[in-house]
Order: structure tokens, then sequence, then C-alpha cells
């Protein structure tokens, strides 16, 4: 999906930038820095509110974003389409935030931009009224309200589908699925920067497909955080992060953008060790770098740094069964074989881990993708807090709860990936999931019955206090 994210950049500048003639003619021209396509430069432009501009033809596609200067407390920016325009007037004391990743940083684009383009990423009364029925309903509470809302957003999810919209960019920032999910990013990211957990106490938050984010009072845990092709403002989630844990390097599950943010801010990104070799792959007519075991190759650590150009300092990797320690956090890698229906057989060969993670709070376990390579191994005697777990059907739920029967809550993960296409609807959304949730908010398994854990589906953006 490598090709699709500068489009996406192009989204986020759009966001804090708009075109008038009237703001032309209110802000003194200077010479204006050029810089092309180059989105590094522009952004730096945009931190310096420097006069710049930035621009890019793609087939009949063309938009051009400008720096104008500032004015009375704000610099003003500009954005110009075929047929969308929008001007805003940022303040000044926000730009510093603003990176190539995150070029929205927090800005209220309601309050401080104008023009047509400012009604096409405005949430529709759609949106609007489902998001409202989601925050009503809480994700530790059964209740008929709560299935009701999960239903629903089923329901638009399929209806609003955006996998062919991703390619067009206008397209896509006009659709109710981009502003549900962009308005639901943009007030997660102010609550995890916000929020102060009590002492003892753990708050997680679902991010994205198997994205979550751990926070105590001491400590903020990242785990399989990507999606900067459905929405790039998730990069901005994992600045004030202490650890990263990334279970394989797929793109919905490891996002070249996420980790470069990560590490630009001094976070440690934890992956699995392994020897691997890099392959260029083609999946529906889009080239990607990917990367294998191969007992011949190299490290993972060098192969993730070459593929996307990472700085290796910070970069931290875990044996199978080792344990390293991070700011009091133990980390336990499990090998897994990444290995489900209908899957290419290459894939097997991916390097993939499970991470038990032990934070003095609470003990978490998440998987990732795939099966434990190890039969042998048990959770039954951690007493796991939270399983983290990549949803499929009644089946691998029952291999879960056989591998940790005292967990106290199961969270029910990668469901709505968009990036899967139509095949999700099949197994990765809650119509399945909700076969496994009592009335009693239990996880009830086909063989077993009802369990005496919690089963806790979650929207993207929830969070639960434990």
């Amino acid at each position: 999906m490598d090709n699709k994210i500068p489009v996406f950049f192009i989204l986020l500048l759009l966001i804090i930038s708009g075109c008038s003639q009237k703001a032309s003619e209110q802000v003194k021209q200077v010479t204006e820095k050029d810089c092309g396509s180059d989105l590094t430069c522009y952004a730096e432009q945009v931190r310096a509110c420097s006069n710049a501009k930035w621009y890019k033809t793609s087939g009949a596609q063309q938009a051009e974003m400008k720096v104008l200067g500032k004015e009375e407390g704000v610099c003003v920016t500009h954005f110009q389409s075929a047929d969308k325009e929008m001007t805003c007037r940022v303040p000044l004391e926000s730009l510093s935030a603003v990176t190539v990743e995150n070029l929205l940083a927090g800005l209220p684009a309601q309050q401080i931009c104008e023009g047509s383009f400012l009604d096409a990423i405005s949430p529709s009364e759609k949106a609007n009224a489902l998001n409202d029925k989601i925050t009503q309903t809480g994700p530790l509470t059964y209740s008929q309200a709560r299935v009701d809302a999960l239903n629903e957003f089923d329901s638009f999810f399929m209806q609003e589908f955006p996998y062919e919209q991703l390619k067009n960019v206008n397209t896509y920032i006009s659709s109710d699925f981009y502003k549900l999910i962009n308005k639901r990013m943009d007030a997660l990211s102010k609550e995890i920067k916000s929020y102060q957990v009590p002492e003892g106490k753990i708050k997680i938050w679902y991010v994205y497909n198997m994205g979550v984010i751990a926070k105590t009072s001491k400590v903020t845990v990242g785990f399989d955080i990507a999606g900067t092709y459905v929405d790039p403002s998730m990069a901005s989630l994992v600045k004030d992060l202490d650890i990263l844990i990334l279970s394989h390097p797929h793109a919905d599950h490891f996002d070249p953008a996420v980790v470069k943010e990560a590490l630009n801010n001094g976070v440690k990104v934890v992956v699995p060790e392994d020897k691997v070799r890099m392959q260029m792959m083609n999946v529906g007519g889009t080239t990607y770098k990917s990367i294998f075991k191969d007992a011949n190759g190299i490290s993972m650590k060098e192969a993730i740094t070459q593929a996307y150009g990472l700085t290796s300092e910070g970069i931290i990797t875990v044996e199978d069964k080792k344990t390293i320690d991070i700011k009091g956090v133990k980390i336990t890698g499990f090998s897994a074989v990444h290995e489900y229906p209908n899957q290419e057989n290459l894939l097997k060969e991916t390097p993939v881990m499970w991470f038990y993670v032990n934070i003095p709070e609470a003990k978490l376990l998440h998987t990732g993708d795939g099966y434990i390579s190890d039969p042998k191994v048990s959770f039954a005697d951690k007493n796991l807090d939270l399983f983290l777990v990549h949803y499929v059907d009644d089946s691998i739920m029952e291999y879960y709860y056989n591998l940790a029967p005292n967990t106290k809550y199961f969270i029910p993960l990668h469901l709505h990936e968009v990036g899967h296409g139509k095949a999700i609807f099949d197994f990765g959304i809650f119509k399945q999931a909700l076969d496994q949730y009592s009335d009693k908010g239990n996880l009830k398994l086909m063989k077993k019955g009802e369990t005496a854990a919690k089963f806790v589906p979650m929207i993207w953006g929830e969070s639960i206090e434990l």
C-alpha cells in the first residue's frame, strides 16, 4: 500500500491549506520557496510560516498548496484544486506540531478555515448520528443499545466501504467513512494525550485493526499502530508513547510513517528477531516491499531499516521466548505462524510474534496474526488481564481460550480492516464476533458455552479502564 501514502499526505495538507484571491491580496507577497512535490520541504515552510508552494499532478488530478505568510497572529495558507478551494488561518502557536506525517496538528478546521473544501471534509449528519450512538454506549456494559450500535457500525462500514475510493483523494475525503474515522481519531488523539490515568489503573484505547494503546500513570505502550492509508493522523498517536510493539511487517500492522514518527520522538520500537530476506510482491496491481523468513538472510532490524529508510537506533528486537525490560515493562516474544484460511502460502513465511507484556498494573497478550509456533506454550498460569486477539471465528476463539482460560477480558480485534478488501465482510466484522457475545457480556463458545471471561468488542477510538 506504499503507493497510497503520498495521496494521503496531500489529504492532511488540505486540512491546513486553503485558497482565495482575497487571502492572497491581504498577505504581503515575498519571494516564495518552490518545494515542488517535496512534502518535507513544504512541512518545514509551514512550521516557519515562510512563503512556499507545493504542487503535484497525478493523471487528471492537480493540486497546489501555498503558505502565504503571517497575518495578525496567524499563518495564512491556501489550497486549490480543479473544483475545490479552502483558506485557513492557522494560529502561529500551533505550527510547531506540524510534521509530514501529521499536518493536522489537532487543528479545528471548522473554526479556522473557509471554502468549498471545508464542506467536503465536514462530518455528515449520518456520520455524526452514528458517532453519537457509539459514544452513548460503553464497551464494558452489555445492553441491547450496545448491540444495536455494533450492528449499525457494521452496516455503515459495509455501505460506505471505501476500498475503491482510496485511489482518489477527492472522492475519499468526501466519503462518510473518512469523516467518521477522522472524527474519532481526532478525539482519540486528544484524549490519549490529556488523560491522566489514576495510580494503579490502566486505560486501553482501541485505534484501528490490531492497533491498541495502553497507558498507566507511568508508561504508555502501543501495539501494531498502523493505518495511515486510512487516516494519516494515526502517525501522530505514537509521539507520546514510551514503547511501540510491532508483531510483524505487514502494512496493516507495521506502518513506516508511524515507525518513523515514533523513532523521531525517542520511542523504543520493539520487533521480532529473525533471519529474513526482502522481496518485492505484487498484489492487486500494487508492488510493495515484503519481508519473509530466511535462515540465510539478514537480521530483522537490518531488513526494516533498509526497506523503509529507518534509523536503527531505538529499534529493539526480541527472540522467541526471551524477555526484555524497558522502563519496567517486561516484554516476552513468542514466535507464531501467519496462517489463516485462503491465504497465500508465502505468507506463512512472514516473521510474526505474539507479545506477552507485563506492566505492573496489568498483564496483556497481543497476538498480531497467526498461531503460536510451539504447541506446548500455555498462558493458563499468567492470569491475563487482557488478551488482544485477532478475531476470525468461534474456532479460533476456542483456541485462544484454551491457551489462556483465566483471562479476564478478551478483546476481538482485526475487524473492519479496509486494506483486506470486501473479503473482510466474511470474517472481520461484528456480525461474526457477536456470536461469541453473551447477554451478560461474557465470552460464549460453541463447545464450552458461556465462560467467566468478559468479551469486549470495541469500535475505533473507544477505551476501557481497569
